[in-house]
């Protein structure tokens, strides 16, 4: 395509060319020029002229007009009559005059010829060096979306820090891979979900809205800038206490969100966790059930499920603590959830006992975060249970 392009502009230099050499073809045939032999035919007609000159003028003009001819379109066929000129040298003349205009078309032809040759030579190198080009932006897109080697090693040890709850250093880290490389994809909301979870909320709010700004994880930063105005809404002063209702602004981003994630149980677990700081436990407790039934082994249902069971307990406390007999017996869940009873009963050496059958099903961080679940914390005073968590801490 590009070889047609540049022999069509090549072409369009050469109608003008084309009508110079036809009008100039035209002149020369007007022309007519006096060669000194005469116009007459034979001395008779030189001797009748003799004695009228007018008359012998006009024979003459006429013989000049019909000597010219009428021609062809390139100037190649004679007149009807060449007259006397024709006969003597006009020929050689009018030979003359043909090659001249035979060596102008043929210039003409050759001209086009050349700059179709051009005009596809030109396309080649054009469609060559796209070509050549190409893999370069390839090489810069790919080198924009994938981490460098420094920047996986710090991605790694952010996410290490995140499970192990060292919220400031993975936000450190985060932000070192953004130095880095401040194109890579989704930075700016891990560096916002950090912030979130070290409290800092400006931070998590200026990096959030960077990434809706370059449409990188839109839901799921539009989920936690509502997160973010819940948490502001607690702090005395802020603009977030003015808001109608946070919590429901917030609920209805994640209702949102598990609409496009129906499979994902971890948006039940936060969304739980939203509801039972409001009091809302019986409706916490069946968000958690819809993530126990959407969880599988990978993301450890049985998180999931112990949580449940503890806000099922904190919408209908009991008042029966479990037998010390069947603590043989129990599973993880059910010793969690007899420590609660046991701790709300003020029966805080058999809540100790529950809390060490309770540790041997869950892997150690997954054990501490469930010992930081609300439903304990009015006894986290309590020098034995300081002690139970403090040993988990170090776990």
């Amino acid at each position: 395509m590009p070889s047609v392009i540049f022999a069509c502009i090549g072409l369009t230099r050469f109608p003008q060319q084309f009508r110079n050499i036809t009008r100039r073809s035209t002149m020369d045939s007007d022309k007519t020029t006096d060669d000194g032999e005469g116009f007459v035919d034979s001395p008779d007609d030189a001797l009748s002229f003799a004695g009228n000159p007018r008359e012998a003028d006009g024979r003459r003009y006429r013989r000049r007009r019909s000597n010219q001819g009428s021609g062809s379109f390139l100037g190649l066929g004679g007149g009807r009559n060449k007259g006397s000129r024709g006969r003597r040298g006009g020929g050689r003349h009018d030979a003359k005059k043909r090659s001249e205009r035979l060596i102008l078309i043929s210039c003409f032809v050759l001209s086009i010829a050349a700059a179709g040759f051009a005009g596809f030579v030109a396309g080649q190198r054009f469609y060559k060096g796209f070509e050549r080009s190409a893999p370069d932006k390839s090489a810069a897109l790919t080198e924009g979306i994938l981490p460098s080697s420094v920047s996986e090693a710090l991605l790694d040890e952010a996410f290490g820090s995140l499970s192990t709850e060292n919220y400031k250093k993975a936000l450190v880290d985060f932000q070192k891979v953004q130095g880095i490389q401040p194109t890579l994809a989704g930075i700016d909301y891990l560096i916002g979900n950090a912030a979130l979870l070290t409290g800092e909320y400006a931070l998590a709010e200026q990096s959030l809205r960077q990434s809706l700004s370059k449409k990188e994880l839109e839901d799921e930063s539009q989920l936690l800038l509502a997160m973010v105005e819940f948490r502001k809404s607690g702090v005395r002063g802020s603009p977030a206490q003015k808001m109608a209702d946070p919590v429901s602004v917030a609920e209805s981003a994640f209702r949102h969100y598990a609409s496009l994630r129906p499979a994902d149980p971890a948006v039940y677990d936060q969304w739980a966790d939203l509801l039972r700081s409001n009091g809302s436990y019986r409706s916490a407790a069946d968000l958690l059930h819809k993530g126990v039934l959407r969880s599988d082994a990978s993301l450890n249902e049985s998180y999931l499920s112990a949580k449940e069971a503890l806000t099922r307990l904190q919408d209908d406390p009991s008042k029966e603590v479990p037998s010390m007999a069947g603590i043989t017996s129990m599973s993880g869940e059910q010793a969690l959830v007899a420590a609660c009873i046991a701790l709300q009963q003020k029966r805080v050496n058999e809540a100790v006992f529950f809390l060490e059958r309770a540790r041997e099903f869950y892997r150690p961080n997954l054990f501490r975060k469930l010992l930081r679940d609300p439903v304990f914390d009015e006894f986290r005073s309590d020098p034995k249970i300081k002690d139970v968590l403090k040993k988990n801490e170090s776990a």
